[in-house]
């Protein structure tokens, strides 16, 4: 039976926020706080679909205006933001798009234990140029979609060295007119359990469980899946920071369809089908590594994981991936760095071939903090992609120019 999402969050609140009125701290003061903000930008793009077939080149706008609100005390929190995003693209048509993204957080902390719901609902689509993902770059036609999450959670501390976290998370997505593009609503669950240890000053490990349903109702295929993985993060130094983890994953999968029951002559042919589920299990690895080192004024950060993540392809997407980051500051305004990311993407559960492919993407930058409130970026990336389906690499250039103001922030006590 499906969760509607309203129930869920409506529950996460109703247990955390009882929390906060009964606990007699929470009459103590309250700081109230906003905080305005807006950003506009320009970006130029060669191949804004990253696609094989003849293209224009894109120049586009963006002004995007965000408030933040929060109210806290020694013991809660409570915090939001609401941000909406206008592009206009010129050049090519169908590239123009009014996104809007909406985000709660609920925190409550007592002597030894920590409760924290977190929400968030959007409004975007499908080719967010900011955005470079394994599931973005399988499509190139603009589709708006709706999201919307519960991730509610409890923390606790059971000694010095010790703490367990469990963790539930609802997520739904919905696009307008997908299935003309080959685009499924899908949803997923997922119950999670780690428990964390500080072993000795330099090393603790960790220890997690967790399982999850990812549905997709128009395909009627369901894949269930149970995850178990164990890690240890060390500290080599002040300056050198690592983490690794391994598991592994098992998944069942089942989905309506159709079932031979009737074979003609010698070659075998099919003459009579039925309706029927059919099932299938697998498994697979599960893997992730971090290296982080600190100079005076660089870092470099390398990493490496295997994941899988729901698509709306009706998929599964396990993806594997490598990155390189190096940022430096030049001076207390100026930052630049530059990123490389490699990734290889295929369908771990659904069988869709449109889901395999291999992209990389290369990305130098500069932030210019000229005042507290003032803000500029300037980002060139580079992306390639291979898609199974297609004989042709695609590749695109695109260089994105962006300008942030954030008014001071505002608070009152209470």
């Amino acid at each position: 039976m499906r969760v509607p999402f309203y129930f869920i969050a409506i529950l996460s609140w109703v247990v955390c926020v009882p929390l906060i009125v009964s606990d007699p701290r929470s009459a103590q003061a309250a700081e109230w706080s906003s905080q305005p903000s807006v950003r506009a930008g320009l970006e130029h793009n060669d191949n804004a679909r990253l696609t094989i077939q003849p293209h224009n080149s894109v120049t586009g706008s963006t002004v995007s205006p965000r408030l933040d609100l929060g109210v806290s005390s020694d013991i809660w929190q409570i915090t939001g933001s609401v941000e909406a995003v206008q592009k206009r693209f010129s050049g090519e048509s169908g590239l123009d798009r009014d996104d809007r993204y909406y985000n709660l957080l609920t925190s409550y902390r007592t002597e030894r234990s920590t409760w924290q719901v977190a929400g968030s609902m959007s409004k975007s689509s499908t080719l967010a140029s900011e955005q470079i993902n394994p599931d973005a770059v399988l499509i190139q036609v603009q589709k708006a979609y709706d999201t919307r999450s519960v991730n509610p959670s409890w923390t606790w501390a059971m000694n010095e060295l010790t703490q367990l976290q469990l963790t539930y998370s609802f997520n739904s997505v919905s696009y307008v007119d997908g299935k003309r593009v080959g685009r499924f609503d899908y949803s997923t669950r997922a119950v999670s359990a780690q428990l964390t240890n500080q072993f000795d000053p330099k090393d603790q490990i960790f220890f997690s469980a967790g399982y999850s349903i990812f549905n997709v109702p128009a395909t009627t295929f369901e894949s269930k899946s149970a995850l178990y993985q164990a890690g240890i993060t060390r500290t080599f130094s002040e300056t050198v920071r690592g983490t690794l983890s391994a598991g592994a994953r098992k998944t069942s999968n089942e989905q309506i369809g159709f079932v031979c029951t009737v074979t003609l002559g010698p070659s075998g042919r099919c003459i009579q089908f039925v309706n029927a589920t059919v099932f299938s299990k697998g498994s697979s690895s599960t893997f992730n590594g971090s290296l982080e080192k600190k100079y005076e004024t660089t870092r470099l950060q390398v990493g490496f994981r295997r994941e899988v993540n729901p698509s709306g392809l009706g998929a599964q997407i396990q993806t594997d991936s490598q990155n390189v980051t190096l940022s430096r500051q030049f001076s207390s305004k100026l930052t630049g760095n530059i990123s490389a990311r490699n990734y290889k993407s295929s369908s771990e559960t659904g069988n869709v071939a449109s889901v395999n492919s291999h992209f990389y993407t290369i990305e130098p930058g500069l932030h210019w903090m000229w005042m507290q409130e003032w803000s500029a970026d300037l980002t060139y990336r580079y992306t390639y992609i291979k898609r199974a389906v297609e004989n042709e690499p695609a590749s695109s250039n695109a260089t994105y120019l962006t300008v942030r103001y954030a008014w001071p922030r505002m608070s009152v006590s209470r």
